[in-house]
């Protein structure tokens, strides 16, 4: 008896979608419309950055002598400390040696041993002067995993709403063009895939050979990535 109740509710639900579905088929058939897609993107400052940087094992300059990724290590939270990055900056997750799977396999295979740590840094540190003082032998790479801004929903409800209104815009003076008006909207709907956040330089991966372009000849960063927020509305509007 529940099987029997149950299967007639799914049938009543499926044939009110049908109808649903129906009913705004019959409507866009029986009124002139126009189907406009508008978008707009934003591009804003992170306030807060997530830095992955790798340290390696490798021999003192002209001898067999290792230097360790213990002393290496030391070091480098050493230099961390001068800016008062403390351990609640490290994401752990990716401090631990064996977590990060591409250093442990690639130390089982090579010589020396690797290691990534994660730092949280916000926008009041001076990166740039940082990036200075790591620029030693066993520092390898230097890479922005992640980036943040406080506002950024507030800035992702601005990037939408002149989304819509890009629609609208582009909607009137295409029917203006042909001596028409617009009319009441029937839908809305957001594109899916069209929303997005993103970097706009494609890669933020550093090498020890290329620190000094990270911060040329200033205190200014340069190859810090701003964060990139796009959408694309599609809007079905009456013609008068």
């Amino acid at each position: 008896m529940r099987k029997t109740i149950k299967f007639v509710s799914l049938f009543t639900f499926c044939q009110i979608l049908n109808f649903s579905t129906f009913s705004q088929n019959s409507l866009l058939n029986n009124l002139r419309n126009i189907e406009v897609t508008g978008s707009s993107e934003m591009s804003i400052k992170p306030d807060e950055i997530q830095i992955d940087f790798t340290i390696k094992e490798y021999y003192t300059k002209g001898t067999k002598e290792k230097f360790n990724l213990a002393t290496a290590e030391k070091e480098f939270f050493t230099i961390l400390d001068k800016y008062g990055l403390k351990e609640k900056d490290i994401i752990l997750d990716n401090s631990i040696y064996s977590s990060n799977w591409y250093s442990w396999w690639k130390s089982k295979r090579e010589e020396f041993k690797y290691k990534t740590i994660s730092i949280k840094v916000d926008s009041s540190l001076n990166l740039s002067q940082l990036v200075k003082d790591l620029d030693k032998d066993w520092l390898d790479d230097i890479s922005i995993s992640k980036m943040k801004n406080k506002n950024e929903q507030d800035f992702r409800k601005e990037v939408k709403i002149q989304a819509i209104k890009a629609a609208k815009e582009k909607a009137t003076y295409l029917l203006n063009a042909i001596g028409e008006q617009l009319g009441k909207v029937i839908s809305v709907k957001e594109i899916e895939g069209g929303n997005n956040s993103s970097l706009l330089r494609s890669s933020n991966s550093l090498s020890n050979n290329v620190l000094t372009s990270f911060y040329g000849n200033s205190n200014e960063i340069n190859n810090v990535a701003l964060i990139k927020l796009r959408y694309e509305i599609k809007v079905v509007f009456e013609i008068q």
